[in-house]
């Protein structure tokens, strides 16, 4: 999530729990790219870096760390709660 605030593109290695929701979320979105690290080889790894840095990834980053940054999340968790 910060590396998406930052407007950075993100690979996602899954291991745990929520972890794989969320590299399928990067993937689907084009924010980046996810592999699981049971199936992770060194070719994938680089295969994930180089498909995250396409110019439409980068510029789709962007546009999700503009949102994320005006968005008060704190301010909205408290007015829920």
């Amino acid at each position: 999530a910060e590396g998406l605030r930052l407007g950075v593109p993100t690979v996602v290695v899954p291991f745990f729990g929520d972890q794989f929701f969320w590299g399928e979320t990067v993937l689907r979105k084009g924010l980046g790219d996810y592999e699981p690290y049971v199936s992770l080889t060194p070719l994938r790894l680089v295969e994930c870096v180089l498909n995250s840095t396409h110019a439409a990834v980068k510029e789709r980053c962007m546009r999700v760390s503009q949102g994320i940054k005006r968005e008060d999340g704190a301010r909205r968790a408290v007015d829920f709660i």
